[in-house]
């Protein structure tokens, strides 16, 4: 015989012990390895996604409507609510977003709902948009690409 009676019993017994200190080692492992919050405030940054569709919703059910135009370099959009009426007393926003970065661009408000802005005169190509508009707690955004002669 080339192990003793014996010898099961030790075998089982060894599997038993790493099988303890595995599981121990894994629920020290599970307690004080947890990887920090990467962005502390990200419940605040989950409760303002809320708002801003809370927001977007509301500015669908208004019927608001933003329409844009482009006259060589001078954009011009156009907001009117879910009567036709002009939207004026907000705030307006406009981002431009290029290759070399996002920019915001300074927007004249005019009567009627109309806001405009010339774009820059080194842009060419295709030109991401970002328009949005603020009043009360009703918020409407809205994207658009032009494409500018180059």
């Amino acid at each position: 015989m080339l192990f003793p009676k014996s010898a099961p019993w030790l075998v089982i017994a060894i599997l038993f012990a790493a099988f303890f200190l595995f599981s121990a080692s894994a629920i020290h492992r599970a307690f004080t390895g947890v990887s920090a919050v990467t962005d502390p405030l990200y419940y605040q940054h989950g409760l303002k996604y809320y708002e801003s569709v809370a927001e977007k919703r509301m500015a669908a059910t208004l019927g608001w409507v933003a329409t844009a135009e482009l006259a060589g370099r001078q954009l011009s959009i156009t907001l009117r609510d879910g009567t036709g009426a002009a939207l004026e007393g907000g705030t307006a926003r406009l981002e431009l977003a290029t290759a070399q970065g996002a920019m915001e661009l300074a927007l004249e408000a005019h009567p009627q709902g109309a806001y405009e802005a010339a774009l820059p005169a080194d842009l060419s190509g295709e030109v991401h948009l970002t328009f949005s508009f603020a009043r009360d707690e009703s918020r409407i955004s809205r994207n658009f690409l032009v494409h500018l002669g180059e």
